[in-house]
Formats: structure tokens, sequence, C-alpha cells
């Protein structure tokens, strides 16, 4: 399978700050169905999609304009 062909997942922490949103900001919005995450490991920490975060970040710039 071809590895560039996978879409790539961020830590919670990561996604949050390329938001420029505390990560529980994140978390909130999350459970307000805003933006999905994926349980991954056995811990099931959060990840979140880049290719959300992206359109996420887009819609957070246009509301502040």
């Amino acid at each position: 399978m071809d590895e560039d062909a996978l879409p790539q997942f961020l830590r919670i922490g990561k996604a949050a700050k390329l938001l420029g949103v505390h990560p529980e900001t994140l978390r909130r919005w999350e459970r307000e169905g805003k933006i999905k995450s994926y349980r991954i490991g056995e811990k099931q920490e959060r990840r979140f999609e880049l290719e959300e975060i992206l359109k996420l970040l887009e819609e957070v710039e246009e509301s502040e304009e």
C-alpha cells in the first residue's frame, strides 16, 4: 500500500497548536461534533486527520476576519 495515499493523523497537542487553540478547546469541539477524532492504540489516544484540521483552520481564520 502506498503510504503517501494514507491520511496523516495528528496528536491533540499538534492539532491544537496548528489551530492556535488550547487542547481543551479541541476536545470541546470534538464533543460538539465540530471535528471528528479517531482513537488509536492501547491508550485510545485521540488523533485528528490533518485534512480536517486544515479545513477547520480555514473556518477559524474566516471567522476572525
